[in-house]
């Protein structure tokens, strides 16, 4: 119960750090960390498990690690050798003449197969909102509508994808077979990216920002 409610309080406290005072980075990592060492303190761990669970749980993170950098690294390559242009001249020139919401459908789409081979939220965002937020700039529709197309097609497929990790983190705790979990929430995944087209829609259409 102690740990539930310091987890929570650390919610809260890192919602009201952004909103009122601008927190970033630094001072969330501070909280979170600080939160994990109260988490250890009221379960009385001593400080050899409290560094071993520290180690384990950011292994856990190295692969996340490496997707951003490596992404981070591709679209400076792409800066620099001035290949963004060329590909958001190409891009843009496919969506040419399509309405836009069909224009933020494809950019959904795009992110939701893009999210089998780069799981991690923050590694596709660094690969893909170079090119998406300019994108929606040339088709006529908001970035935030751009971002929405992200967020959707990074959530949603999250839920079902074998490649993401916590997905199958928690199946594995569970023991159910990744295919006995498709079979039954393949539906709801369906409906999940029907309702993300008809928000889409909607939000072009009432020019969301």
């Amino acid at each position: 119960i102690a740990v539930l409610l310091i987890v929570a309080g650390t919610v809260v406290g890192s919602a009201y750090g952004v909103i009122v005072h601008d927190w970033y980075m630094n001072e969330l990592s501070g909280l979170f960390f600080a939160a994990g060492i109260l988490s250890a303190l009221v379960t009385r761990m001593n400080m050899h498990r409290m560094a071993d669970r520290f180690v384990k749980g950011a292994s856990d993170l190295v692969g996340a690690a490496l997707i951003v950098a490596f992404s981070a690294g591709i679209v400076r390559l792409l800066e620099d050798g001035q290949v963004l242009d060329t590909i958001l001249n190409a891009i843009a020139g496919t969506l040419e003449g399509t309405h836009q919401v069909v224009g933020a459908w494809l950019m959904f789409f795009f992110q939701t197969l893009l999210n089998f081979a780069i799981p991690s939220g923050s590694g596709q965002a660094a690969v893909t909102m170079p090119i998406t937020a300019p994108l929606a700039d040339l088709i006529g529709i908001t970035r935030q509508t751009a971002v929405l197309a992200f967020q959707f097609g990074d959530g949603f497929g999250n839920m079902i994808i074998p490649t993401s990790a916590v997905t199958m983190s928690v199946l594995g705790i569970a023991r159910i077979p990744w295919t006995k979990w498709v079979r039954w929430s393949w539906l709801m995944i369906l409906v999940l990216h029907l309702y993300a087209m008809l928000v889409l829609a909607v939000a072009v259409l009432t020019g969301f920002s």
